[in-house]
């Protein structure tokens, strides 16, 4: 089990420049005294020493008790907390863990064919070029849409941020970049 949660903790934050050092949280919680928790926060605090990630929040529940650690900054300069004081941003995780996952799935069922244009799934899809991408273009990251865009903070719903997501221009051809 340690080795799970080990590589839970590592994956959390995503690389990036090398923050300023912060002395790490000690484990906290009634779970934590009753197990040595070392091995896991080295690898986490020799992660964020080495410049892997910039931080790292861990919250472990077993049987109704808890241990919560924390180290590192986030980009803003901020401690990584083991509450709800940290956010991350956890779409690398998601499009790997879900997103590919369930494409796997219905590409295996012949639901899904990855060589097909997008419009032919959602045909508000729109835009210069955009009849060339692909579903794989989507999955790797050559579709030509810009790297990062905060739908979150432009929209105010789930409808336009879909909507600004299908009418979004691409920055390059698809399958021109990587």
């Amino acid at each position: 089990m340690r080795p799970i949660l080990t590589l839970a903790a590592v994956s959390i934050a995503g690389a990036c420049a090398r923050p300023p050092a912060i002395p790490p949280i000690s484990p906290r919680g009634d779970l934590a005294a009753s197990h040595d928790w070392t091995r896991v926060t080295a690898v986490i605090d020799s992660a964020i020493r080495d410049g892997v990630m910039p931080g790292a929040a861990l919250g472990v529940s077993v049987g109704g008790r808890h241990m919560t650690y924390g180290s590192g900054r986030l980009g803003d300069s901020q401690p990584a907390r083991p509450d709800s004081t940290t956010l991350y941003d956890l779409a690398s995780l998601t499009k790997v863990i879900g997103l590919t996952t369930a494409a796997m799935i219905a590409v295996d069922r012949g639901q899904l064919d990855l060589d097909i244009p997008v419009q032919q799934y959602v045909a508000a899809f729109r835009g210069e070029h955009k009849h060339r991408v692909t579903i794989r273009h989507l999955l790797t990251h050559t579709a030509g849409l810009p790297a990062w865009r905060p739908l979150f903070r432009e929209t105010a719903s789930r409808r336009a941020a879909l909507a600004l997501a299908d009418s979004t221009p691409l920055d390059t051809l698809p399958g021109s970049a990587t």
